[in-house]
């Protein structure tokens, strides 16, 4: 499998003043169709790294490439392209925009490059949930998993709940701004 998401040397500088490192030289390599999981503890850097990926943050150093791509010469326009095309994101809280329903939020995406949904596409649209109890998060779980293995769908995963971490095919630990442990499970 090839690298679909790949960071070389990435740091991240907060502030002008008063600077925060919140990650040093972060080197890591996503395979297309898998399935990884990051975790680490507050404030240790994984949705820093999550944004960077997602190309929601720029990194103050390194390169980003997804899909073989350099993002980091790309223009804002090129950026929303990338992420509307390749990048989806899956929200711990419901952020919709509240002057449409739930359905309508998650086909947004797919609207802005298409007329109308088909019949397929209607189909498959479901309500975003958050804050899930176990047999929820489990169920999640499943339907992930079915997707990734389905549509050869790479997934990041970035969550506090090991039981779900200890079911991905990578585990990915960030403690202090560095990967801290990369483990192939399978």
């Amino acid at each position: 499998m090839a690298n679909i998401i790949e960071l070389k040397h990435i740091n991240k500088i907060y502030g002008d003043k008063i600077k925060t490192q919140v990650l040093y030289d972060i080197n890591l390599n996503i395979k297309e169709n898998s399935f990884n999981s990051i975790i680490g503890q507050s404030g240790s850097g994984k949705s820093t790294i999550l944004n960077i990926i997602g190309t929601l943050d720029k990194p103050t150093s390194g390169e980003i490439f997804i899909g073989g791509n350099p993002t980091d010469k790309m223009k804002k326009n090129e950026l929303a392209y990338l992420r509307n095309q390749t990048i989806g994101f899956i929200f711990q809280f419901h952020y919709l925009l509240p002057e449409f329903t739930a359905y309508e939020n998650v086909l947004i995406p797919y609207l802005m490059n298409n007329k109308k949904p088909s019949k397929e596409i209607l189909e498959r649209a479901d309500e975003p949930t958050g804050n899930l109890d176990s047999d929820t998060t489990e169920t999640i779980y499943k339907i992930l998993r079915n997707v990734n293995e389905k549509f050869k769908t790479t997934f990041l995963i970035i969550t506090h709940d090991r039981k779900i971490a200890e079911k991905a095919d990578r585990i990915i630990e960030v403690k202090d701004g560095k990967i801290n442990l990369d483990l192939n499970v399978i």
